[in-house]
């Protein structure tokens, strides 16, 4: 599981702190400002990679066994998958 987002709080502080709190393994891909920005320009801030072309983006699945990774976006749906997951326990 990997959590990517911009290098300050925002909109993943509260899917980082359900993800730290419950103790669960993710990656924590950290894409800076100036990366993002070249990213725009050339096209590629928006799907497959990066739904709705916004950031968290939470990224989940089967790639390193050679199947497809998921990949959500937007703070409600993800703390709403994670849940579902019983990544937190009862909300």
């Amino acid at each position: 599981m990997k959590l990517t987002y911009f290098p300050i709080r925002g909109r993943a502080e509260p899917i980082l702190l359900m993800l730290i709190d419950s103790g669960t393994e993710f990656e924590h891909e950290i894409i800076q400002f100036k990366t993002w920005g070249e990213l725009k320009a050339r096209g590629e801030n928006g799907p497959p990679n990066f739904p709705f072309a916004a950031l968290p983006v939470l990224t989940f699945g089967h790639g390193a066994r050679g199947g497809n990774d998921t990949k959500l976006a937007e703070t409600g749906a993800i703390l709403m998958f994670l849940e579902g997951q019983s990544v937190c326990g009862k909300v």
